[in-house]
């Protein structure tokens, strides 16, 4: 293990002033708490070659993926590379890909999938071609083997993506196409197999960087937009940030503008927080000279109104964290070496008390913050860049962090999940083979912005489930025993209905005919039941939660479900020689 030298820098009970190029930032540093530790730091590379590890996603308990791109000697070929490792930071496989035609290929976003799978949006560098990117979006199983990939290419145009979100049937790329003289901002909605289904363009002169989705169903796009020229001799523009929030559509809902006079603005993290607001994190460079970036991290209410900012004056933000202490924690590059934060939000007590307090800092980490993953018990694990083992080297870095104080939060993106309002519509079992029509009027997204992604049944034999609102399915077994629907929107939240009766199938027809319920629909919740006496009975909603249990004393009982909500219930009777019958209820 090598060991490392880190500073921790504190000032408690005091505030400083500072003057970071003409603009007073007031800082104020909280009574200091202890830092978290290092724990080892372990590369994943060979020497003489650079790995990048630009982005990182955990595909399990004890596995994570980081992809990037991996180059030999003077860097002018370059490979799309994947690294995965366990939870100690032991390498457990590398993998890069070939050139396919490409003189230099690499890795900028990658999404999560079920089932370990992952996307990961590149480009390619043409051979023949100067600065003409081909992006590609990729998808990879758990192993790191292409399941599939598809080109997107700007035709007369340079086109260039940076970011993405993946949506349970596809999901959305941001980034920019070169038009004639000027960029301009472009998000493109790719289906489940990477092909494009529309691309719609924001602002005149602009360029995009991230997008993400929004708790009620939208997505916040946070573009680059070059509206002031500030030197017309050089046609030199000054980049202010501005963010939109768009509709599944593509529909522009809102905008505002995030602007710092004298500052190019880039964001490079859109992340919701608990109070309905919005954190912003990045970094800025100044308009007429050539400096170090500075870090930004800006608080957003939620409707989009500044209420805080934090300065560093070196550095850019990269990944940030909410924790269920209220504070904020930062990662990100100063210059190599690399930093972390802990930034606690202004507590308005007083008037003074108006600006974020700094927790406690690391500095000189010598891995960058390119990701950072923050895991229960105290836990922060850092995934990016480092310096290598020879002059001039980089490999892919871990640095395993213990010892921090509070735990992460995060905003609950199926807080309204999508619903089902009305059951489908059967049609006859014939042989082995039904139909169900599902009425799409009847399939709510859920937030307000919300849409339904994904529709499925599953039909209980063991058989993939079919999607769509009309499927015909044929079963596996002679006999199927019930029929399952999941909804799913475009956040990723489901909600699973067994849906009840679709006629009495492998039931003896005896019990059948000795079973009446009515009334049903019912306007009140109050059902008359009549069958014979000794059956037990449970009341199942839409999610498979027991509401009512109970037994049928009689000939004819009463079913009481007037405190229930409006919707589809399941009946389940059962006697004692083994008998049982599933009836749907309905209650108006």
């Amino acid at each position: 293990m090598k060991a490392l030298s880190v500073n921790i820098r504190f000032t408690a009970g005091i505030r400083v002033a500072v003057l970071i190029t003409g603009l007073l930032s007031l800082v104020s540093l909280v009574e200091a708490q202890p830092a978290p530790v290092s724990q080892w730091v372990r590369r994943v590379g060979l020497p003489t070659v650079r790995e990048y590890g630009y982005t990182s996603l955990q595909l399990g308990a004890n596995r994570y993926v980081s992809a990037g791109g991996s180059s030999a000697g003077n860097g002018r070929v370059q490979s799309a590379f994947l690294a995965f490792s366990d939870s100690a930071g032991n390498t457990l496989s590398q993998r890069t890909y070939p050139l396919m035609g490409f003189r230099m290929t690499n890795i900028s976003a990658v999404s999560q999938l079920n089932g370990g799978r992952f996307l990961a949006l590149g480009y390619g560098l043409l051979v023949n071609g100067y600065a003409r990117p081909v992006m590609m979006l990729t998808q990879y199983d758990s192993l790191g083997s292409v399941q599939w990939q598809q080109p997107y290419t700007g035709g007369d145009s340079l086109r260039i993506e940076w970011n993405m979100t993946a949506a349970p049937t596809g999901g959305y790329t941001s980034g920019e196409r070169s038009l004639p003289n000027f960029w301009r901002t472009f998000v493109t909605r790719f289906d489940a197999r990477g092909r494009q289904l529309w691309e719609r363009g924001y602002g005149t002169f602009s360029r995009g960087h991230r997008i993400a989705p929004l708790p009620d169903g939208a997505y916040v796009l946070a573009s680059v937009d070059y509206t002031r020229t500030i030197q017309p001799q050089y046609n030199y523009r000054e980049a202010e940030m501005k963010l939109y929030r768009l509709s599944p559509a593509g529909d522009s809902l809102t905008s505002v503008w995030l602007d710092t006079p004298g500052y190019h603005d880039y964001p490079l993290q859109l992340l919701p927080t608990l109070d309905g607001g919005l954190l912003v994190i990045g970094y800025q460079e100044q308009t007429f000279q050539s400096v170090s970036p500075r870090g930004f991290c800006i608080k957003l209410d939620s409707a989009w109104h500044e209420q805080w900012r934090h300065i560093v004056p070196v550095g850019r933000f990269r990944q940030v964290q909410e924790l269920a202490n209220g504070h904020f924690l930062l990662s990100g590059t100063t210059l190599p070496p690399y930093s972390m934060i802990e930034l606690a939000p202004p507590t308005y007590a007083t008037p003074a008390d108006t600006i974020p307090t700094v927790a406690w800092e690391l500095t000189r980490l010598p891995v960058s913050g390119e990701t950072m993953f923050v895991e229960p018990g105290g836990r922060v694990r850092l995934m990016g860049i480092t310096s290598g083992t020879v002059p001039g080297d980089a490999d892919l870095g871990i640095q395993l962090f213990t010892g921090l104080q509070s735990s992460p939060v995060s905003v609950d993106m199926c807080a309204r999940p999508p619903q089902l309002t009305q059951p489908p519509t059967f049609g006859a079992l014939m042989g082995n083979t039904l139909t169900f029509t599902l009425d799409s009027a009847a399939t709510l997204a859920g937030p307000r912005y919300g849409e339904v992604s994904l529709v499925e049944g599953d039909f209980g034999d063991g058989s993939p489930p079919d999607t769509g609102y009309v499927v015909s399915h044929a079963f596996a077994s002679p006999a199927p025993v019930r029929v399952r629907c999941r909804v799913v929107n475009n956040l990723w939240c489901a909600t699973t209905a067994d849906l009840f009766p679709f006629g009495p199938v492998g039931v003896p027809e005896e019990v059948t005919a000795a079973v009446s319920v009515f009334p049903n629909p019912s306007a009140t919740g109050a059902y008359t039941v009549r069958t014979s006496a000794g059956a037990t009975y449970t009341v199942l909603d839409a999610t498979g939660r027991a509401v009512a249990t109970g037994r049928l004393t009689g000939p004819e009982a009463e079913l009481d479900l007037r405190a229930q909500s409006t919707g589809v219930y399941a009946l389940r009777l059962s006697w004692p020689d083994g008998r049982s019958l599933t009836r749907r209820l309905i209650r108006q």
